[in-house]
C-alpha cells in the first residue's frame, strides 16, 4: 500500500537521529516516538483528546501565538472597557463590545485548538473572525465618529497593526497544515482512506464551531437601543441556550459515529434556519423602512445596524446548510474504524459499553 507523507517520515526520521530539529518539525513521529534528544513525544495524550507537546511546535508557530494571542487580549480588554462604559444606554457601542468579546473568546479556542491539534481548518476560521472584526471595527468606526474617541482610535491602531501580521502568518500555517497532515499521520497512521476520514470530520468539527459563532453573533445582534420585549429577552436566552446544546451534541454525535443523535440533529437544525429567515426578512424591511419600532429611527448606528444584521444572518443560514451538508456527509463513512482512533478517553468512559463493541 502506498503510504502518504511516507518519504517526509523517513527524511524527518533521519534528521531525528542525527539529533536535528527536522523531525520534530516535519512531523515524521508516530504516536510513542520520540523528539530529538531522547525527550518529550511529539503527541501526549490528554482526557479531551491528543495534543501536540509544547517541544514540538516551531518558531513560526510560536510567532503567530503571540502575536495573535496579543490581538486577542487586546480586543478582550477594548470590549469590556466599552461594556462597562455603555451598560447603562445600550447603544450600538455595546453591541459591538459583546460581540467583539464573544468573538475574541472563540478565537482564542481556534488559536490554542488550531496550532496544538494541527487544525488547519479552525486556523480558516480564526483567519476569517479576524478579517470580521477588523470590517466591524471600521464601519462602527466610520458610521460612529470614531475618530472623536482616542479609544475607538486606539482600538482600531491595534487591529491594524496586529491583523495583517496575524493574518499572513495563519495563512502560512495553514498551508503547511493542509500541506503535510503530520497530525492525521499520527492519528491514523498511513491508511490513505483513514486520513481522508479524519480530514472530513476534523472539517466538519471545525465548521461546527464556526456555525455556533456565527449564530450566537446573530443572536447578540438583537441587542440594540432602548430596553428588551418578552419576546426578544426568549429570543436571545433560548437562542444562546439551543445553540450551545445543538452545537456541542453535534461533535458529540460525529466522534461517537452516533446514528439517532445525528439523525435527531439534523432535524432539528432546520430550526436555525427558519430563524435565520426571520432576521434576514426583518432586517430587508428595515433597510425600507428605518424607523420600524425594530430599531429606533434615533440609533446610532443608523443604517449601518440592520446591514451588518443582514450580513450575518445571511452568512450563518448558508453556513448551517453547508454544516448540515456535512454532517449528513459524514454519517455515512460511519463505522470505519474511525472511531476507535479519536474518540478522547473521557468519552469513552461515559460509553464504554458501545465504545468496546465496535
Amino acid at each position: 500500500m502506498q503510504r502518504p507523507f511516507a518519504d517526509s517520515f523517513e527524511s524527518s526520521s533521519e534528521d531525528s537521529r542525527k539529533g536535528g530539529r527536522g523531525g520534530a518539525v516535519a512531523g515524521g513521529i508516530i504516536p510513542g516516538e520520540l523528539a530529538p534528544g531522547g525527550g518529550t513525544p511529539a503527541i501526549s495524550e490528554t482526557q479531551l483528546g491528543s495534543r501536540r507537546t509544547i517541544a514540538n511546535i516551531t518558531a513560526k508557530e510560536w510567532a503567530f501565538l503571540a502575536i495573535t494571542g496579543a490581538g486577542v487580549l487586546a480586543g478582550a480588554a477594548f470590549a469590556i472597557y466599552f461594556l462597562a462604559t455603555n451598560a447603562a444606554d445600550m447603544n450600538s457601542d455595546f453591541t459591538l463590545a459583546l460581540l467583539l468579546l464573544m468573538n475574541a473568546g472563540f478565537a482564542a479556542y481556534y488559536l490554542l485548538d488550531g496550532v496544538f491539534t494541527e487544525r488547519a481548518y479552525e486556523l480558516l476560521a480564526l483567519v476569517g473572525t479576524e478579517i470580521m472584526l477588523l470590517v466591524y471595527l471600521v464601519a462602527n468606526f466610520v458610521y460612529m465618529k470614531g475618530w472623536e474617541s482616542p479609544v475607538k482610535i486606539a482600538r482600531l491602531t491595534t487591529a491594524g497593526v496586529l491583523a495583517p501580521p496575524s493574518v499572513a502568518l495563519g495563512i502560512m500555517i495553514i498551508y503547511e497544515y493542509f500541506s503535510s497532515g503530520n497530525f492525521i499521520f499520527r492519528k491514523v497512521g498511513a491508511d490513505a482512506s483513514l486520513q481522508r476520514l479524519c480530514r472530513r470530520l476534523f472539517a466538519t468539527e471545525s465548521v461546527i464551531k464556526f456555525d455556533l459563532q456565527s449564530t450566537l453573533s446573530v443572536v447578540l445582534l438583537i441587542v440594540k437601543s432602548g430596553a428588551f420585549s418578552l419576546a426578544e429577552e426568549l429570543a436571545l436566552g433560548l437562542g444562546i441556550g439551543l445553540s450551545l446544546l445543538w452545537n456541542g451534541f453535534a461533535i458529540v454525535a460525529i466522534r461517537l459515529e452516533n446514528y439517532s443523535l445525528t439523525i435527531i440533529l439534523l432535524i432539528t437544525g432546520l430550526i436555525q434556519p427558519a430563524y435565520m429567515t426571520f432576521v434576514v426578512v426583518a432586517n430587508v424591511d428595515l433597510l425600507v423602512d428605518t424607523n420600524n419600532t425594530f430599531i429606533p429611527a434615533n440609533a446610532d448606528f443608523s443604517n449601518a445596524s440592520p446591514n451588518v444584521s443582514l450580513a450575518t444572518s445571511l452568512f450563518a443560514l448558508v453556513l448551517r446548510f453547508g454544516l448540515l451538508a456535512l454532517m449528513l456527509l459524514a454519517m455515512r463513512n460511519y463505522g470505519n474504524g474511525l472511531r476507535r482512533k479519536l474518540v478522547p478517553p473521557i468519552l469513552r468512559r461515559l460509553t464504554r459499553s458501545e465504545y468496546e463493541s465496535v
